[in-house]
């Protein structure tokens, strides 16, 4: 039987230690949020906001921690706005969204959830994503090169229980991959493309409140400089 999920007391007071102990960003301000929220058209889960709010602005979850002397982190949730380090590959959870659901001229209609909100990856393909139409934060599996029939996969668990499940040692990968014989690979013979890659405008800059195009250009070259590709 698996042991309960911690109070959204409990999980907020343990990712404040955790973000202490491992130099993680502080909390987020709440205009960030509310921010988000007028974006993508959802309210943030509650404990989601507070996490971002009351805890640490990214850095807990899957393949989370320290921020390496290259300011990126290969998992971790994304940071709510920029806190100079880029957890999971990502500048802030507004722009890894904007990526996804954007619509690019000249291509066909961008069929991803508007829901499903990034939130941590697995190592670049694979996706712990946090649907915005549940208050307890169903989570989901996003795999890049799955068919849309597979591509977003229910894991049976809240992001409560998603996150106890970390704060107890594990490192929880979610149950997402290609279907043989649906989710054929990308081959130059099948001509077959992944059911959803994000743009890469989105990987950039801060945008929005986060600070100008320049700043965000002036952070990259200096991320260059310190060694991130």
């Amino acid at each position: 039987m698996t042991p309960p999920a911690w109070t959204d007391d409990e999980l907020v007071a343990a990712i404040r230690e955790f973000a202490e102990a491992n130099g993680l960003p502080g909390p987020a301000p709440v205009a960030a949020a509310d921010e988000l929220e007028a974006f993508t058209g959802y309210p943030l889960p509650p404990l989601l906001r507070r996490l971002y709010c009351e805890g640490a602005n990214g850095g807990f979850g899957t393949f989370g921690g320290r921020p390496r002397e290259r300011h990126r982190v290969t998992g971790g949730a994304v940071s709510l706005t920029w806190a100079g380090t880029c957890f999971s590959g990502e500048v802030s959870l507004l722009s890894v969204y904007d990526g996804y659901t954007a619509q690019a001229s000249g291509e066909p209609p961008n069929t991803y959830p508007r829901s499903m909100l990034p939130l941590v990856t697995t190592g670049g393909i694979v996706w712990w994503c946090v649907d915005l139409s549940t208050p307890e934060g169903t989570m989901f599996g996003h795999h890049w090169w799955a068919c849309e029939q597979h591509w977003m996969v229910p894991q049976n668990l809240t992001l409560a229980e998603w996150l106890t499940d970390w704060l107890r040692g594990n490192e929880p990968i979610p149950a997402v991959s290609p279907v043989p014989g649906c989710c054929a690979p990308l081959t130059s013979e099948t001509g077959r493309q992944p059911a959803r890659l994000p743009t890469t405008a989105h990987r950039a800059w801060p945008r929005g409140s986060r600070g100008s195009i320049l700043l965000g250009i002036l952070r990259r070259i200096a991320g260059w400089v310190a060694g991130t590709p």
